[in-house]
């Protein structure tokens, strides 16, 4: 955005234009992430068996002494398992971006008029019952059955594994950075934390994790839930706060806007 700031007038831009692309890549780009980590974070503290699928393949690739980096992805089959079925569990958009017809069109013996707006239902074909085993529930093995994810003997020729980041002119144009930032922090938050229901203060058992409590929107974000999320060991934490320290330089630059106990957490973790 800087080097937009400073060649506005060479691209044509004036300052309206501009604060309109500064916004588009900030709603495109960290709420679409932020849902999808929240989305991640719920499914591991609701579905505990994938979440030791997950740590189990991470501890045999990664171990405990360092954290996870891009070159240990392609050994970790199951994690992209996970990455895929929280797109497909909870898509960020449900009903994608609207497209519009420049022509009429005709589709299965519909006419679609010039001009109309299309939705692309990507929750409806993400939890079809005909297509994919169990579709509400968060099972990332389905991804090792099959590339799709589907049951035996569905016709796969016309789907692609990335149908969640858009189609057509409106298909994400940040899509490499999105599937690396969503894969380094996959295999971060299963690497470092065990993820658990709340547990009632009175009695002492784990209360109900509740999937389906989610704001109401374009984007698939669930409403703030209650979990718990405990380093999964001393090594674990030593290394996360060792990372921690060594990200300050890079952080600082962006730390103007937090509210002042997290100032005061950070001032502490970084004496």
């Amino acid at each position: 955005m800087e080097e937009v700031l400073a060649r506005q007038e060479e691209f044509g831009m004036n300052r309206e234009l501009v604060g309109y692309l500064g916004g588009v890549m900030i709603e495109g780009g960290s709420d679409t992430t932020s849902s999808w980590l929240q989305s991640l974070v719920l499914a591991l503290a609701a579905f505990p068996e994938a979440q030791k699928k997950a740590q189990d393949e991470i501890d045999k690739v990664v171990g405990v002494d360092r954290v996870p980096t891009p070159d240990d992805f392609p050994e970790l089959p199951y994690i992209q398992a996970v990455i895929k079925e929280v797109h497909r569990w909870r898509p960020v958009a449900p009903l994608a971006i609207p497209h519009g017809t420049i022509d009429e069109i005709s589709y299965q013996g519909y006419r679609i008029p010039a001009g109309s707006t299309i939705f692309v239902n990507n929750w409806g074909m993400f939890h079809d019952p005909d297509v994919y085993e169990r579709p509400e529930d968060f099972w990332p093995d389905r991804w090792l059955l099959n590339e799709f994810g589907t049951k035996a003997g569905i016709d796969n020729s016309d789907r692609r594994n990335n149908i969640w980041f858009g189609s057509g002119r409106r298909f994400c144009p940040g899509v490499h950075l999105a599937t690396n930032s969503l894969m380094v922090n996959t295999m971060n938050l299963v690497w470092g934390f065990n993820y658990g229901p709340e547990i009632d203060e009175k009695t002492g058992k784990p209360l109900p994790v509740d999937i389906w409590n989610y704001a109401k929107g374009i984007l698939t974000c669930p409403e703030p839930f209650m979990i718990t999320i405990t380093p999964r060991s001393a090594q674990h934490a030593e290394v996360l706060q060792h990372e921690f320290q060594a990200s300050a330089a890079a952080f600082a630059p962006f730390e103007h806007g937090l509210r002042e106990e997290d100032r005061e957490f950070i001032r502490a973790q970084r004496a």
